[in-house]
């Protein structure tokens, strides 16, 4: 999916996967996942999305 990206000054693409972003703790305030949670493995996905993301974070 990267290969097909438009490049946009303000993006950064990285290498990882839903259940390791290979992050920062605390550093993202809001996770998008359309049409590709059930391709997660759920439990490990959701503690890393715990971990990523900032106080008053958000899921969508």
């Amino acid at each position: 999916m990267r290969s097909a990206a438009e490049p946009h000054p303000q993006v950064e693409f990285r290498s990882g996967t839903a259940e390791a972003t290979g992050l920062n703790t605390n550093c993202v305030d809001l996770i998008t996942c359309c049409q590709s949670f059930h391709w997660f493995e759920p439990i490990a996905t959701l503690q890393e999305f715990h971990r990523i993301l900032r106080s008053g974070g958000r899921v969508a």
